[in-house]
């Protein structure tokens, strides 16, 4: 179990995402802590947590939840879908097709 000061509390969240691009920022906000940052901003003004508190992310459980969440995109979004369609055309049209995008 992860080490925490005395008096401070875990906190687990559960998120629906609105698909992968999201589920990606969420990864890049975590792993660069944003995150943390973000959370804390929130939590304060709302009045949730003091000024001397914070919010962090364990980015190890992150990890391993955001892994589980990826293997289970096995079905192409409606946006990949059309893509792969205008690829397939381009193909058929000119053999050749130029593709480029994030990693």
């Amino acid at each position: 179990e992860e080490q925490r000061e005395p008096g401070s509390m875990s906190l687990r969240v559960a998120v629906r995402l609105q698909g992968p691009c999201a589920l990606h920022m969420l990864c890049d906000s975590v792993l660069s802590g944003i995150s943390g940052q973000a959370f804390t901003k929130h939590f304060r003004a709302e009045g949730l947590i003091d000024g001397g508190s914070s919010v962090t992310v364990d980015q190890t459980s992150f990890a391993a939840c955001y892994q589980s969440a990826i293997l289970q995109l096995d079905t192409p979004t409606r946006y990949q879908k059309d893509r792969l369609l205008d690829v397939q055309r381009s193909l058929h049209r000119l053999h050749w097709v130029n593709l480029q995008g994030h990693a």
